[in-house]
């Protein structure tokens, strides 16, 4: 198994390396994005915003694990496309010892470019904006960042089966992304939500994961320990990730049988 997720990465590595210019693109993409929002929460009021010293350090770290939920969501089922256009997706997954190490290996790889990418943009952000790490809690940033990973991944997984048996974009991703964003308190507050859509919104990854990723930088106001998030992290992915690894299994299996999974 180890070995086998090792070769795709090292594979997905090499291939990224001929995309170079990529890494200056989106480098510059992310540098004009955090002037955008600085100077933009310039304009806010900062009362608002006082657990987090400010609304650029809580708008940063909401657009911050927004990147993690873009790059996993969308990654698997990318990918899946890209390989059945070449071909050799079949091919590749029938020389897998189970079809989902695929899925498994694209985590892996998907979260250690947005780790790196999250890294950097915190560093570059304390120096250019004084954004503040004098809290900040180690344990809490890793946990956040794996749970919500992974469970990201699970809805990306699902996407990734319906490219299999449909293989055409899938309706999950966009629509997951667009209730992610709205009601996981990446730009505004939860706060401002009704009761009953507070208590909605404190359902998703998304709401989950930034009381976790916050919690590592700032002494937030929130309703509940995080304690209660980490459970929560630990149900979600042991029923929705392994079920979304058990229902990509199903998929590729189908659409090997009615001989579609070459076709596009």
């Amino acid at each position: 198994m180890t070995r086998q997720i090792i070769e795709i990465l090292k594979k997905d590595f090499f291939l990224s390396l001929t995309y170079k210019f990529n890494f200056f693109f989106q480098t510059f993409a992310w540098l004009f994005s955090l002037l955008l929002w600085y100077f933009l929460s310039k304009i806010i009021p900062q009362s608002q915003f006082s657990s987090t010293n400010g609304y650029f350090p809580f708008v940063l770290t909401g657009i911050s694990l927004q990147s993690l939920l873009n790059t996993i969501l969308y990654g698997n089922s990318i990918r899946t496309r890209e390989h059945m256009l070449m071909g050799n997706l079949e091919f590749l997954l029938n020389n897998l010892k189970k079809p989902y190490f695929f899925l498994i290996s694209g985590l892996i790889y998907d979260f250690l470019n947005s780790f790196i990418r999250i890294f950097l943009i915190l560093i570059f952000s304390n120096i250019l904006f004084s954004f503040p790490l004098n809290s900040f809690n180690p344990f809490l940033f890793f946990i956040s960042l794996i749970f919500s990973a992974i469970s990201f991944s699970a809805i990306g997984n699902l996407s990734s089966s319906f490219v299999l048996i449909y293989r055409k974009g899938e309706p999950f991703s966009h629509f997951f992304t667009m209730v992610s964003v709205f009601l996981g308190g990446v730009f505004f507050p939860l706060a401002i939500f009704p009761p009953i859509i507070q208590k909605i919104a404190y359902l998703t990854p998304m709401a989950q994961g930034l009381i976790l990723f916050r919690s590592s930088f700032f002494k937030i106001e929130i309703p509940f320990s995080v304690y209660h998030s980490i459970i929560y992290f630990i149900i979600f992915i042991i029923i929705f990730y392994s079920l979304s690894l058990y229902l990509f299994s199903k998929a590729f299996y189908y659409a090997k049988r009615k001989g579609t999974i070459s076709t596009y």
